[in-house]
């Protein structure tokens, strides 16, 4: 049984308030060395690394740079962490939050390129990571599915419309589907590390991913370490003595979970097709702006 589409089996809806009365102290990441710990583990708590030294944006929208693999962490059957290392250990991508970046590699003499948003941000120097879902079927699953430790991918950016900066809004909603939770993630570590120093942004996230609820772990140190989020899981095969909902995600729990459509409100969607569409049409009968074609930074509702 499909919740939105063939192979999603599973959804996650988190509700998430950032208040920015509270402020707590952040936890610094270290970059890891090549092998080393694991990405999945300083997902949640990594904010800024240790260093005194001047950070150096190493990407190009207009040349693709080759970067290393340095590690791989699967994190399901089909979903793993690529960790690729930047050329020094103060460089940073230089991806605004929001934003994505392309992987390349030579098909045949062709160049095959897919758009992807780092889990890192600019907070985390000399590497930056990468959830991929794996296809059978997939050009760039295979490639990268076979790269081994050393190994390089080509990479171009910054894409994409959406910057988040802090003052963006006063509230922001999210709901994400798949391996769409990763832009989310970026947006809100970044509003963690502003809070306190940005009085005016108190935005609430919620979130949903599938096939086994795609870092859950993570989600759930950061719902640990923040009193301002709480996180509520729906899941279409749900397991017996299962804590949370079951079935899809429908109009009273967006109505429940969402903040109410405001002039300084905004709606984040990033997932498969069929679950963006069907989300896009709840929120227009709850009286949120209809979503366009393709998204603008200023739309109440902004599809990645």
């Amino acid at each position: 049984m499909s919740l939105f589409y063939p192979l999603l089996y599973s959804v996650l809806f988190a509700f998430y308030w950032i208040n920015h009365r509270i402020s707590r102290p952040q936890l610094p990441n270290i970059p890891l060395r090549p092998g080393q710990g694991s990405t999945l583990k300083n997902l949640a708590t990594s904010t800024r690394a240790i260093t005194t030294k001047p950070e150096h944006p190493v990407l190009s929208k207009n040349d693709f740079k080759n970067f290393p693999l340095v590690s791989r962490e699967s994190i399901s059957r089909n979903v793993s962490i690529f960790r690729f290392g930047l050329p020094r250990p103060t460089d940073v991508l230089g991806l605004p939050p929001g934003q994505h970046i392309a992987l390349a590699f030579d098909d045949g003499g062709k160049t095959l390129s897919r758009s992807y948003t780092p889990m890192s941000t600019d907070h985390d120097r000399g590497h930056f990571d990468v959830l991929v879902k794996l296809y059978p079927e997939g050009k760039m699953s295979c490639f990268l599915d076979k790269m081994k430790i050393g190994d390089e991918i080509r990479v171009r950016g910054p894409k994409g419309a959406m910057t988040y900066k802090a003052g963006y809004c006063d509230r922001i909603g999210m709901i994400a589907g798949g391996s769409g939770i990763t832009p989310m993630l970026q947006i809100i570590k970044a509003a963690r590390m502003w809070r306190g120093r940005h009085h005016a942004d108190r935005p609430d996230f919620a979130n949903t991913t599938e096939e086994d609820i795609i870092l859950k772990k993570a989600i759930d140190r950061i719902a640990e370490d923040d009193q301002g989020i709480n996180v509520h899981y729906v899941l279409s095969q749900p397991p017996k003595m299962w804590a949370g909902s079951s079935g899809r995600v429908n109009l009273d729990m967006i109505k429940a979970k969402l903040p109410p459509p405001a002039p300084r409100t905004k709606i984040m969607l990033c997932g498969p097709p069929a679950m963006v569409t069907s989300m896009t049409a709840i929120l227009a009968s709850l009286n949120y702006e209809r979503a366009r074609p393709a998204s603008k930074k200023d739309d109440q509702v902004f599809c990645f």
